[in-house]
Protein backbone atom coordinates (compact mmCIF):
# COMPACT_ATOMS: atom_id res chain seq x y z
CA UNK A 1 0.00 0.00 0.00
CA UNK A 2 1.43 3.38 -1.01
CA UNK A 3 1.38 6.58 1.22
CA UNK A 4 -1.33 7.54 -1.29
CA UNK A 5 -3.84 4.47 -0.85
CA UNK A 6 -3.04 4.95 3.58
CA UNK A 7 -4.24 8.33 3.24
CA UNK A 8 -7.64 7.52 1.50
CA UNK A 9 -8.34 4.70 4.54
CA UNK A 10 -7.83 7.47 6.97
CA UNK A 11 -10.21 9.57 5.36
CA UNK A 12 -12.36 9.63 8.55
CA UNK A 13 -9.90 11.51 10.59
CA UNK A 14 -6.98 13.61 9.86
CA UNK A 15 -4.53 12.03 7.89
CA UNK A 16 -1.05 11.33 8.97
CA UNK A 17 1.91 11.17 7.70
CA UNK A 18 5.33 10.67 7.83
CA UNK A 19 8.20 11.76 5.01
CA UNK A 20 12.26 10.92 5.99
CA UNK A 21 14.69 12.51 3.96
CA UNK A 22 18.17 10.23 2.87
CA UNK A 23 20.83 12.01 1.61
CA UNK A 24 24.80 10.16 2.14
CA UNK A 25 25.94 11.78 5.73
CA UNK A 26 23.02 13.60 7.21
CA UNK A 27 24.30 16.76 7.52
CA UNK A 28 23.67 18.65 4.63
CA UNK A 29 20.76 18.18 2.27
CA UNK A 30 18.65 16.27 4.12
CA UNK A 31 18.85 18.17 6.92
CA UNK A 32 17.79 21.39 4.85
CA UNK A 33 15.14 19.11 2.80
CA UNK A 34 13.76 18.01 6.77
CA UNK A 35 13.75 21.39 8.01
CA UNK A 36 12.06 23.16 5.02
CA UNK A 37 9.53 20.62 4.95
CA UNK A 38 8.55 20.80 9.00
CA UNK A 39 8.85 24.77 8.22
CA UNK A 40 6.58 24.74 5.00
CA UNK A 41 4.01 22.12 6.36
CA UNK A 42 2.96 24.42 8.99
CA UNK A 43 0.76 25.83 6.34
CA UNK A 44 -1.06 22.53 5.75
CA UNK A 45 -1.37 21.28 9.81
CA UNK A 46 -5.11 21.58 9.40
CA UNK A 47 -5.12 19.09 6.59
CA UNK A 48 -2.57 16.81 7.60
CA UNK A 49 -0.19 15.41 10.74
CA UNK A 50 3.32 15.42 9.35
CA UNK A 51 5.93 13.50 10.96
CA UNK A 52 9.58 14.46 9.09
CA UNK A 53 12.92 13.19 9.81
CA UNK A 54 16.60 12.47 8.01
CA UNK A 55 19.34 10.31 7.67
CA UNK A 56 22.06 9.20 6.08
CA UNK A 57 23.17 6.15 3.96
CA UNK A 58 26.54 6.32 5.16
CA UNK A 59 26.17 8.90 8.21
CA UNK A 60 29.29 8.37 10.23
CA UNK A 61 29.22 9.68 13.84
CA UNK A 62 25.88 10.06 14.72
CA UNK A 63 24.54 12.93 16.15
CA UNK A 64 25.81 15.44 14.16
CA UNK A 65 24.60 18.72 13.59
CA UNK A 66 24.30 19.98 10.39
CA UNK A 67 27.04 21.63 8.49
CA UNK A 68 27.76 25.37 9.37
CA UNK A 69 27.02 26.27 5.51
CA UNK A 70 23.50 24.36 5.45
CA UNK A 71 22.83 26.17 8.80
CA UNK A 72 24.00 29.57 7.54
CA UNK A 73 21.84 29.20 4.34
CA UNK A 74 18.44 28.00 6.62
CA UNK A 75 19.17 30.83 8.90
CA UNK A 76 19.05 33.39 6.06
CA UNK A 77 16.11 32.17 4.64
CA UNK A 78 14.56 31.97 8.30
CA UNK A 79 13.99 28.32 8.39
CA UNK A 80 15.01 26.39 11.86
CA UNK A 81 17.45 23.64 11.54
CA UNK A 82 17.43 23.30 15.68
CA UNK A 83 17.13 20.21 17.12
CA UNK A 84 18.32 18.16 13.69
CA UNK A 85 21.57 15.84 14.15
CA UNK A 86 22.83 13.28 12.12
CA UNK A 87 21.90 9.50 11.89
CA UNK A 88 22.24 6.63 10.17
CA UNK A 89 19.64 4.77 7.97
CA UNK A 90 17.97 1.74 9.90
CA UNK A 91 16.13 -1.29 8.99
CA UNK A 92 13.49 0.63 10.98
CA UNK A 93 12.66 3.29 8.91
CA UNK A 94 11.44 1.28 5.74
CA UNK A 95 8.10 0.41 8.33
CA UNK A 96 8.05 3.70 10.17
CA UNK A 97 7.74 6.14 7.24
CA UNK A 98 5.40 6.32 4.57
CA UNK A 99 7.30 8.64 2.08
CA UNK A 100 10.56 8.41 1.75
CA UNK A 101 12.99 10.95 -0.67
CA UNK A 102 16.43 10.25 -1.88
CA UNK A 103 18.62 12.86 -2.90
CA UNK A 104 20.08 11.02 -5.72
CA UNK A 105 19.82 7.58 -7.53
CA UNK A 106 22.91 6.51 -5.38
CA UNK A 107 21.00 7.19 -2.56
CA UNK A 108 17.67 5.60 -4.32
CA UNK A 109 19.06 2.51 -5.61
CA UNK A 110 20.50 1.92 -1.84
CA UNK A 111 16.91 2.49 -0.11
CA UNK A 112 15.87 0.24 -3.12
CA UNK A 113 18.00 -2.54 -2.74
CA UNK A 114 18.04 -2.76 1.13
CA UNK A 115 13.75 -2.41 1.29
CA UNK A 116 12.59 -4.91 3.20
CA UNK A 117 9.82 -6.81 0.67
CA UNK A 118 7.21 -6.52 3.54
CA UNK A 119 7.59 -2.83 3.89
CA UNK A 120 4.71 -0.43 2.82
CA UNK A 121 7.19 2.92 2.04
CA UNK A 122 7.09 4.74 -1.28
CA UNK A 123 10.79 5.47 -1.98
CA UNK A 124 10.80 8.14 -4.25
CA UNK A 125 13.78 10.36 -5.76
CA UNK A 126 12.91 14.19 -4.14
CA UNK A 127 14.40 15.71 -7.04
CA UNK A 128 11.11 14.51 -9.64
CA UNK A 129 9.42 16.58 -7.54
CA UNK A 130 10.95 19.99 -8.76
CA UNK A 131 9.67 19.79 -12.24
CA UNK A 132 6.12 19.93 -11.74
CA UNK A 133 3.57 17.36 -10.36
CA UNK A 134 4.02 13.19 -10.95
CA UNK A 135 3.04 12.33 -14.21
CA UNK A 136 -0.17 10.41 -13.03
CA UNK A 137 -1.21 13.70 -11.78
CA UNK A 138 -1.07 15.86 -14.81
CA UNK A 139 -2.90 13.54 -16.49
CA UNK A 140 -5.71 13.26 -14.00
CA UNK A 141 -5.33 10.62 -11.56
CA UNK A 142 -3.18 9.41 -8.40
CA UNK A 143 -0.24 7.56 -9.33
CA UNK A 144 0.00 4.07 -7.55
CA UNK A 145 3.42 3.04 -5.43
CA UNK A 146 7.14 3.02 -7.35
CA UNK A 147 9.63 5.68 -8.77
CA UNK A 148 8.98 4.97 -11.85
CA UNK A 149 5.60 7.23 -12.49
CA UNK A 150 7.91 10.01 -11.80
CA UNK A 151 9.56 11.37 -14.96
CA UNK A 152 13.38 11.11 -14.10
CA UNK A 153 16.25 13.02 -15.94
CA UNK A 154 19.24 13.87 -14.64
CA UNK A 155 18.72 17.00 -13.37
CA UNK A 156 16.73 15.36 -10.76
CA UNK A 157 19.50 14.56 -8.80
CA UNK A 158 19.96 17.50 -6.29
CA UNK A 159 24.03 17.55 -5.93
CA UNK A 160 25.99 16.94 -2.66
CA UNK A 161 27.41 20.46 -1.81
CA UNK A 162 29.62 19.32 0.77
CA UNK A 163 32.90 19.99 -0.89
CA UNK A 164 31.67 23.31 -2.52
CA UNK A 165 31.26 26.74 -1.01
CA UNK A 166 28.59 28.61 0.32
CA UNK A 167 27.04 29.05 -2.83
CA UNK A 168 27.02 25.53 -3.73
CA UNK A 169 24.75 25.24 -0.24
CA UNK A 170 22.68 27.95 -1.38
CA UNK A 171 22.20 26.54 -5.15
CA UNK A 172 20.99 23.38 -3.00
CA UNK A 173 18.96 25.21 -0.85
CA UNK A 174 16.99 26.79 -3.77
CA UNK A 175 16.92 23.38 -5.29
CA UNK A 176 15.27 21.42 -2.49
CA UNK A 177 12.56 24.56 -2.57
CA UNK A 178 10.47 23.53 -5.37
CA UNK A 179 11.19 19.98 -4.48
CA UNK A 180 9.80 20.15 -0.90
CA UNK A 181 6.62 22.33 -2.20
CA UNK A 182 5.73 20.19 -4.44
CA UNK A 183 5.68 17.30 -2.54
CA UNK A 184 3.24 18.98 0.17
CA UNK A 185 0.89 20.25 -2.41
CA UNK A 186 0.76 16.56 -3.67
CA UNK A 187 0.34 15.58 0.01
CA UNK A 188 -2.77 17.77 0.38
CA UNK A 189 -4.01 16.82 -2.53
CA UNK A 190 -3.88 12.68 -1.21
CA UNK A 191 -5.77 14.20 1.80
CA UNK A 192 -8.17 16.47 -0.02
CA UNK A 193 -9.36 13.56 -2.51
CA UNK A 194 -9.79 11.18 0.44
CA UNK A 195 -12.32 13.55 2.08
Amino acid sequence: MSWRQWFQRRSSQRARVRVLFVCTANVCRSPLAEALLRHQGQAYADQFELTVDSCGIQAGAASLPPDPRARKVAQQAGVSLKGIKSRKLEIRDYYDFDLILAMDKGHLQVLKDNCPEDSLADIQLLGCYRHSTPVALVEGQLPASGAGEKRQREQDEIPDPYYGNQKSFHRVFELLQPAVAAVLTELSQSTNMSQ
